[in-house]
């Protein structure tokens, strides 16, 4: 049985989702946003009431985590009846579904238990629109920026509400490199918006930004998603490792 949760209920899902990537984007959503109008959240019991997934539609995009023996059935159904733009989900479970994916890529994976070096450097939080602008000087073909209003948005109600992390690095006085964090929750973090000016790049400022987002993180996991395999040899030479893939769907 599929059920659509309460506001109330939202902390009901942080005791399942973990360390799981797909789960810190639920938890995360619902932290930030849940009760708001534009936020859904649902849950899969087996007939003991046993929780077998849960489901995230924020705007449009639908994150599914998995946990155990769900109603691929029900499941498939009940996407078809929700629908929305993007449907995330660990590829594994693309046969089962009976999708095609769109989209697909590397999940990495890096342990924050051990205490990092310290750095020198003093990384700052820099203004939303200079990000911005350096996000968009960065577009490639797997990766384009949201709307600026959206992106402004999110990011400060994130921000001000202890839901992400920004860090950035200047040369003189412009913002060349940055990173944030694009979901938060207890044992984890996922990693995003990892950026360097095209003419400041092969002067480790990519690493820098990296290391100085993770030296602030309280969690003991950080993960990122990789389009294919790109930048995999820069996030194994941080200490990530391939911990599966995910995908996308649009409908």
């Amino acid at each position: 049985m599929i059920r659509l949760l309460a506001a109330e209920e939202l902390d009901y899902l942080s005791a399942f989702c973990r360390q799981s990537v797909f789960g810190c984007r639920i938890v995360s959503a619902a932290a930030m946003y849940g009760g708001f109008p534009f936020t859904d959240f649902w849950i899969q019991t087996d007939g003991s009431g046993v929780p077998c997934a849960a489901l995230a539609k924020v705007e449009g995009v639908v994150t599914m985590e998995v946990w155990d023996r769900p109603d691929w059935e029900e499941l498939r159904a009940f996407l078809d009846r929700v629908g929305g733009s993007v449907f995330v989900f660990d590829r594994r479970f693309a046969e089962p579904l009976k999708l095609e994916p769109t989209r697909f890529g590397l999940i990495l994976v890096r342990s924050l238990e051990q205490p990092l070096k310290k750095r020198k450097e003093e990384p700052e939080r820099p203004g939303f629109r200079e990000v911005y602008d350096l996000l968009r000087l960065c577009a490639t073909n797997t990766f384009h920026p949201p709307p600026w209003e959206p992106f402004y948005l999110d990011l400060s109600h994130r921000l001000r509400h202890d839901g992400a992390h920004l860090v950035g690095i200047r040369k003189g006085s412009r913002l060349t490199a940055c990173a944030m964090t694009v979901a938060e929750m207890d044992a984890m973090a996922i990693v995003g918006g990892v950026a360097v000016a095209p003419d400041a790049r092969r002067q480790g400022l990519g690493r820098l930004a990296v290391e100085c987002l993770l030296a602030q993180l309280p969690q003991s996991h950080v993960a990122v998603f990789r389009a294919g395999q790109e930048q995999e040899a820069f996030y194994q030479s941080l200490g990530f490792v391939p911990a599966g893939e995910w995908a996308e769907f649009d409908w």
